[in-house]
């Protein structure tokens, strides 16, 4: 960054309350140095456009929008080919930049902030956890419990069976966040905080799978799922549920160090006293466990199941 670039960047952290029309000069006057020094790049421009603005100064930005119309419409994407020009957006964000300032009810103060990767014909989302998680809530509200204890979810999950049920988070990587009907603590699922036979239901959605392949902190080990299930197993009274969810197929593998996939009588064979009351497979839209024949190579379903100690 040459020391002109400097001083165009820092003009724009000097206060508003001084005279616009003093800085408004030094501003015209780095621009014009920089000019004469070389042809101004499309960072140049650009840094320009945002000092312009932060100044209120729409009438030097919508110029400096102009040139860079043209810039962008004339050079390939050779020049400046990285970071937000070379966003395929980044022309529609210049264009509409320029035309919002024009139109009536502008704010005066415009600052930048372009998001350029949302303009899409979907809802960009995770199929697999929007319907993992959906189901389980579905499952939650429809048993009840006094309380639910959560090994590792997502934290939206968490956060809102909390404003409906008391809840209580354990993760080795507890949650940062405060809210009534959430107590958050930090924990392994290897090694619950638990008395054995205490807790009448325990959630713990995409975790089993993960459990020993040190992804998320947790050491390594070739066991950690079995540990992980005969874990949860020990803290669940009779009567008590086990609402879960992992990846299955046809055949069992782990794919380091991302998940393992299992087969669904693999888990049942680690839960002897649980029995299955409802299930549903993953595809990731709901299936039957018929469809896992469909299943090739590396393809998984998740397996969402609420299971009961009887």
């Amino acid at each position: 960054m040459t020391k002109l670039e400097k001083k165009l960047e820092k003009l724009s952290e000097i206060s508003l309350d001084k005279s616009r029309g003093a800085v408004h000069k030094v501003f015209q006057s780095i621009c014009h140095q920089m000019d004469v020094q070389k042809k101004p790049t499309k960072d140049i421009l650009y840094k320009r456009i945002k000092a312009s603005l932060e100044l209120g100064d729409h009438q030097s930005a919508l110029l400096l929008l102009d040139q860079m119309k043209k810039r962008l419409a004339k050079d390939s994407s050779s020049e400046n080919g990285v970071g937000i020009f070379s966003l395929p957006d980044f022309p529609r964000f210049i264009n509409q930049l320029s035309s919002y300032i024009r139109m009536d009810g502008c704010e005066q103060d415009v600052r930048l902030w372009p998001c350029l990767e949302d303009r899409k014909s979907v809802t960009p989302i995770d199929l697999f956890y929007f319907y993992q998680d959906t189901w389980a809530a579905k499952m939650i509200f429809k048993i009840r419990p006094a309380q639910v204890v959560d090994i590792g979810s997502t934290a939206l999950l968490v956060g809102i069976v909390s404003q409906l049920i008391s809840t209580v988070s354990v993760d080795i990587r507890p949650l940062p966040v405060s809210l009534p009907g959430l107590a958050c603590k930090e924990g392994s699922i290897t090694e619950l905080p638990f008395e054995d036979s205490s807790i009448e239901f325990v959630s713990s959605m995409c975790v089993i799978e993960h459990i020993g392949l040190g992804r998320y902190g947790d050491p390594l080990d070739g066991l950690g799922s079995i540990k992980a299930l005969k874990e949860v197993a020990r803290v669940i009274k009779k009567g008590g549920y086990f609402l879960f969810s992992v990846p299955v197929s046809r055949t069992p593998k782990v794919e380091f160090n991302a998940h393992r996939v299992f087969r669904k009588q693999q888990i049942l064979e680690l839960l002897p006293q649980f029995e299955v009351k409802d299930e549903t497979f993953l595809f990731p839209h709901h299936g039957k466990e018929k469809d896992l024949v469909r299943l090739n190579g590396r393809q998984f379903s998740v397996w969402c199941a609420l299971c009961r100690h009887v």
